[in-house]
């Protein structure tokens, strides 16, 4: 991953509710082989601006709120649809500025109950397959 932004930002009004006035910004490029495959803008909560550019290149949004808010993640939200994006991202992972790429938005809570992230991953969609699964327990 590349650090394209690390950032204490004043919260959009609508993720006001879930993370007060203030919150932080990050946004990592993916690369696969040399090539950005996706782009990550994740809203966290405001002391995750105080990581260090190195830690947050290496580590994963879950193992960085657990150490920085002391927190487990225990739930999270996922939906994944596709759309149009603005230039800035498709010149930002190589794709044509009309390209629809898959866009995979994620809320995800801590145990006590807070919000821990919001993000929208912006994914080329021949370079990446999602696997899901459920186990049931029986």
């Amino acid at each position: 991953m590349r650090i394209v932004a690390l950032t204490a930002v004043d919260t959009p009004s609508a993720f006001v509710p879930l993370f007060g006035a203030k919150c932080a910004l990050l946004e990592r490029l993916h690369i696969v082989d040399d090539e950005p495959i996706a782009l990550g803008r994740s809203l966290l909560p405001a002391v995750m601006s105080e990581l260090a550019l190195e830690t947050a290149e290496q580590r994963p949004t879950y193992a960085l709120l657990k150490e920085k808010a002391g927190a487990d993640i225990a739930s999270a939200e996922i939906a994944i649809g596709a759309r149009a994006v603005p230039p800035q991202i498709s010149s930002l992972i190589g794709t044509a500025a009309d390209a629809v790429l898959l866009v995979l938005e994620r809320t995800s809570y801590f145990d006590h109950g807070a919000c821990a992230e919001w993000s929208e991953f912006f994914i080329r969609p021949e370079r990446y397959k999602f696997f899901l699964g459920n186990r049931m327990s029986v």
